[in-house]
């Protein structure tokens, strides 16, 4: 399989005390306000940093799933689904990783096959698995 190069990745962020958000941007523009938890006074309708960690590998997963799926040659169409929960600790981060995978319209066998590919190349995961003590998995295909 042809080996792919990620580029530099860069975001840039801001804040005031005077406000509830964080604005975040990447490089080419785009933007999006990110809020604490609302527990902790942060607005209940924005995405706090935790929640965009996982957010990050259930994206990732689902991409690169995708991708895989047509370096195997898969044709037909197919869902993937992913859900990720965990349960983080002041000083020592993500702690527990919980992460449901689901696939519809490709074989179980198959699709087993490509998300354990996903799992080993997908560089979300591989930086949580370096750190995070605990990570149940479950991977569902119909």
């Amino acid at each position: 399989m042809k080996e792919v190069k990620i580029p530099k990745i860069e975001v840039y962020g801001e804040g005031s005390s005077l406000s509830q958000v964080a604005v975040l941007r990447n490089m080419r523009g785009v933007s999006i306000e990110i809020s604490d938890l609302p527990e902790f006074g942060g607005k209940p309708d924005a995405l706090s940093p935790l929640e965009l960690l996982l957010a990050s590998l259930v994206s990732c997963e689902i991409f690169m799933f995708k991708m895989m799926a047509h370096a195997f040659n898969i044709k037909e169409e197919f869902k993937v689904q992913a859900e990720a929960s965990g349960k983080f600790k002041l000083k020592e981060g993500l702690v527990e990783l919980n992460f449901k995978f689901k696939v519809k319209g490709i074989d179980k066998e198959t699709a087993k096959t490509i998300w354990n590919y996903v799992k080993e190349q997908c560089p979300i995961y591989s930086t949580l698995k370096k750190s995070v003590k605990t990570i149940n998995e479950e991977f569902y295909a119909a």
